[in-house]
């Protein structure tokens, strides 16, 4: 929306005058049933069976969150040139770093492969995968010069407890536990 600062709008609070003189924002209203609920079925569903329809849905619910991104991220994109900025400094060789806050990290029980203990203060990692497209899809930021960081210190136990409970005797790794 372009506006000026002369521009009336009409709130909950009155008329009054876009301000823009403070920090861009932009906001979105994301319906969880369409963006979360259900994917640990189906993701259940997804391993246990190797069901295509499920993880169709898995992917239209990331589908759904992305568009919902692309109306905050495009429009402060258009207000702040902040995709510019964020080019620059992968061009100039750094990584484009997600810090999703993984402190409880057991989304997939791994024995029932059902809902695991949840996101304990977790990004939902439908959210994480449709941040990172949109970086791909609208800035053509590669996945290589993406990274997931971490320091939870869950992560590193979570992946001792997962290596004692290999079929397989495999040592499984943090970052595979992030994965």
């Amino acid at each position: 929306m372009d506006v000026s600062k002369d521009t009336l709008v009409v709130s909950p609070i009155g008329r009054m005058k876009v301000d823009k003189s403070g920090s861009a924002v932009a906001v979105v209203r994301i319906d969880t049933a369409q963006a979360y609920i259900g994917i640990p079925d189906l993701l259940r569903e997804f391993i246990d069976n190797s069901n295509a329809k499920a993880w169709e849905k898995i992917k239209k619910k990331i589908d759904y969150i992305f568009l919902n991104l692309e109306h905050v991220l495009g429009q402060l994109d258009t207000e702040t040139r902040f995709g510019q900025k964020v080019k620059a400094e992968i061009i100039a060789g750094k990584k484009l770093l997600f810090k999703p806050n993984l402190v409880g990290p057991i989304n997939i029980d791994p024995i029932t492969h059902g809902e695991g203990l949840g996101n304990t203060a977790c990004t939902e990692w439908p959210l994480v995968a449709a941040f990172m497209r949109w970086f791909h899809d609208k800035l053509d930021i590669t996945y290589h010069q993406m990274a997931l960081g971490e320091a939870a210190s869950a992560t590193s136990a979570f992946a001792g407890y997962f290596s004692s409970i290999s079929k397989d005797g495999r040592r499984i790794t943090t970052e595979a536990v992030i994965d």
